[in-house]
């Protein structure tokens, strides 16, 4: 089956026929998960193709104004709903039921600009967004890392992400595509994360890093990121 969407219709090309679909208001973003088509249309909610037929899902007027971002899949019969601003839901496609597990995002996530959702290999989720880079959470929705530009990544504004075989993410940006070597345990830092001059020693105290170099002493901050301690600049 090959499947053709748009606002105004939704095509189906199988057995050589090509049936068409219209919605009620308009169709939204469409999503197969669990081997089922699913589509929502605002004002009504998140439906699912029924021998031939839209058919609103369990609780799916819930969705009539919320935008979902990506639809995921968890386990055969179980589906993650990622929503834009609203949290994680998980349907159940063979039960039919609709849970919220979890209900509010963090300040950094609602204000992301969350553009799409891939589930990693080790269970967590990545968010591509449009002004926050790639935004790595857990199940239950915290915040597990962030790779943006002061992580090292060329732009913010990341478009589409895929997990290849290897474990490693590829980004497609607004200038270019960037890998991400996300299983490697190995951390770079440099400039573009605020470690400036020739590095002279490095200390951990009380879980907080000490970088000194030739400009200065640096601590490690939020974000993977370092700022430098007045009273030893260039010291």
């Amino acid at each position: 089956e090959i499947y053709f969407h748009s606002e105004e219709k939704i095509f189906r090309y199988r057995n050589n026929e090509v049936t068409e679909f219209l919605p009620e208001t308009y169709f939204h973003l469409a999503f197969l998960s669990s081997n089922q088509y699913f589509v929502r249309q605002p004002g009504i909610g998140l439906m699912q193709l029924k021998n031939d037929n839209f058919e609103l899902i369990s609780d799916g007027n819930k969705f009539a104004e919320k935008v979902i971002i990506e639809m995921l899949d968890k386990e055969p019969d179980i589906s993650l709903i990622i929503t834009k601003s609203d949290g994680i839901y998980e349907y159940n496609t063979k039960t039919e039921k609709l849970t919220q597990t979890v209900k509010n995002y963090s300040d950094t996530i609602l204000n992301s600009g969350m553009y799409g959702a891939i589930i990693l290999n080790d269970k967590n989720i990545a968010l591509n967004t449009i002004n926050q880079g790639i935004i790595i959470i857990n199940q239950n929705g915290k915040i597990v890392k962030i790779i943006d530009e002061d992580a090292g990544l060329r732009k913010n504004k990341v478009y589409y992400i895929i997990q290849d075989f290897q474990n490693n993410i590829w980004a497609a940006l607004e200038n270019g595509i960037s890998k991400i070597d996300y299983s490697s345990p190995f951390e770079y830092f440099s400039e573009e994360n605020g470690i400036y001059g020739n590095i002279r020693c490095i200390t951990e105290f009380e879980k907080q890093f000490y970088v000194g170099t030739s400009l200065g002493l640096f601590k490690s901050s939020d974000k993977d990121n370092f700022v430098q301690v007045p009273e030893f600049e260039n010291e």
